[in-house]
């Protein structure tokens, strides 16, 4: 499971902390962290077209109106709403055209008011457009050979490389048809290579994040200039197999997709980015309930610099139907967090090539579980129902894992995303094991800042949940949730008991507040709310109240 440390930290501290320094005198601009003035909507670069995200008190659409009108004299238009998590909240995103900081900051003070923050700016994780310089050994779906995927055969050497083929070859697929999701520039759902032989789509659902929720009536959502990389990454998930044609994803048959368009011409918000989260959780259950696919993946190859708390709440609503965020790292090539990434919760993935070393431009991270081939990667365009290209980052080795896991709940679909992310880390081949740099080596726990707990392992992966050997809970995960009740707003960090290490903080809204933190490892930990410390330890019979 993924480790934090505090100094990673920091951005969600500063960023998090909405309500504290109101009434406090605010620093000079010049003595401000790039996060405060972020924060403080001082670096607009930082904001996605001048719009904020406002949690408010409202029980209904009545109340909600009320409060969009008493708004109108500081010249804002709505953008979206939503109904909130709990009985008399909800969410409205305004765009400012007058002074932003100060337009901000005059909502934060307003009444009924929970908070109001930046809706920060987020984009894909850049991927660079590479030639294909060289071809592993031929690689010799079910008889363990691309033979049926011609562009795949001479090219596709992820399968090789993770001994996926091995694995098709020996278990072949699972008898059940799984969901996975996908939040990207939007996926073209008429290519050929999404197609299955009976001429149903594998994009089952294909909407956009960008005012209304509709479907999208020409089966193509991915058609900017700048698009393509929805496309991409839908194809190494769930590409058809043994078809005749092109490529083979990960997951080559029996997948189900739901594909949500929250990226515009390379960019998107919190507010397009995990409101369309939460729009494909609810579309996604009302097909297949929690029961039937305990775990449904979702393929997240974009990032921001700055968390905030809207996202911090639409991830926890996600994580607590089954929903397990698959993340890409960054191609930064340093030890550099990015969010949704650095999340607790979320199953985040590195980029390794086809030497089986980290490419240059993989980020590090203590918050990284695994890494996957991003290097040189073959997948679909998105201009041509025919077309093939090129791509590589860690935005490459995000859908092999997404496509990974639904292959894997393809033979079981009961395993829970805390069981999946152990059966993941403790599989994966501990590859460079020679390294001596001091991110690059694993330490005796088996974690790399450079690989986290290794390069996946497909074969080994399945082997475990097809010989019903996968890790038992309290041991390598647990399913416990903490839930806490504080009497007013104000962070709540939570802290290893035995290491120090600031593991996660939360904000409680309400008198009183109830949050819930899931993830945590079995384990000790102090949770500190206004000044005051309770100790907890976590284990895996029953959930953790604590009241402040």
């Amino acid at each position: 499971m993924k480790r934090f440390y505090i100094l990673f930290l920091i951005f969600i501290l500063v960023s998090c902390s909405n309500n504290l320094g109101q009434g406090q005198k605010e620093k000079d601009l010049s003595e401000m962290t790039q996060a405060e003035k972020a924060f403080l909507g001082y670096d607009e670069d930082k904001v996605y077209d001048f719009s904020i995200n406002i949690k408010v008190k409202a029980f209904n659409d009545d109340e909600l109106n009320s409060f969009a009108t008493s708004l109108k004299k500081l010249n804002v238009k709505e953008v979206a709403r939503d109904s909130g998590f709990r009985e008399g909240e909800m969410f409205l995103t305004v765009k400012a055209y007058n002074n932003y900081p100060e337009t901000l900051k005059k909502i934060r003070q307003m009444k009924d008011v929970f908070y109001a923050e930046p809706n920060y700016k987020m984009q894909t994780i850049d991927s660079f457009d590479e030639i294909h310089h060289s071809i592993l050994k031929p690689l010799g779906l079910l008889e363990g050979n691309l033979e049926s995927d011609p562009i795949g055969e001479k090219k596709e050497y992820a399968l090789a490389i993770t001994k996926a083929l091995e694995a098709y070859k020996e278990f072949g697929y699972g008898r059940h048809e799984v969901w996975a999701g996908i939040i990207d520039s939007g996926t073209n759902a008429n290519h050929e290579d999404l197609i299955y032989e009976d001429g149903k789509k594998v994009v089952q659902i294909l909407k956009t994040g960008f005012g209304k929720d509709d479907e999208v009536p020409s089966g193509n959502s991915d058609t900017d200039e700048k698009g393509g990389h929805g496309t991409h990454c839908t194809g190494t998930i769930c590409a058809v197999g043994n078809n005749g044609k092109g490529i083979a994803g990960v997951a080559w048959k029996n997948v189900k997709l739901a594909s949500y368009k929250a990226i515009q011409n390379g960019s998107g918000s919190d507010q397009t980015i995990f409101g369309s989260l939460k729009k494909l959780v609810d579309a996604v259950r009302s097909q297949v309930s929690q029961e039937e696919q305990a775990t449904v993946p979702v393929n997240l190859s974009l990032g921001g610099t700055l968390a905030g708390n809207y996202a911090l709440e639409y991830l926890n609503y996600a994580l607590s139907k089954g929903f397990l965020p698959v993340t890409a790292n960054g191609n930064e090539g340093q030890f550099l967090p990015s969010y949704p990434a650095a999340f607790p919760g979320v199953l985040t993935v590195g980029a390794s090539g086809g030497e089986d070393v980290k490419v240059d431009f993989s980020t590090s991270g203590s918050w990284l579980n695994v890494v996957a081939p991003g290097l040189n990667i073959i997948s679909l365009a998105h201009a041509q129902n025919d077309g093939y290209r090129y791509l590589s980052g860690t935005s490459m080795a995000t859908p092999f894992v997404t496509g990974l896991i639904a292959y894997l709940l393809s033979f079981n679909p009961k395993l829970t995303p805390n069981q999946i992310i152990a059966i993941l880390e403790k599989t994966a081949d501990k590859i460079d094991a020679n390294n001596q740099d001091i991110l690059g080596k694993y330490d005796e726990n088996g974690f790399s800042a450079w690989y986290g707990y290794g390069r996946v392992n497909v074969y080994e992966a399945v082997k475990m949940v097809t010989e019903n050997k996968v890790p038992l809970e309290g041991e390598e995960y647990v399913e416990t949730v903490l839930q806490i009740i504080a009497t007013y707003t104000t962070p709540i960090h939570i802290y290893d008991k035995h290491t120090g290490v600031l593991v996660t903080m939360v904000l409680s809204y309400g008198t009183p507040g109830r949050v819930e933190v899931r993830g945590l490892r079995a384990g000790t930990y102090r949770v500190v709310y206004d000044g005051r410390t309770k100790e907890i330890t976590i284990g895996k019979d029953e959930n953790v109240y604590v009241r402040f």
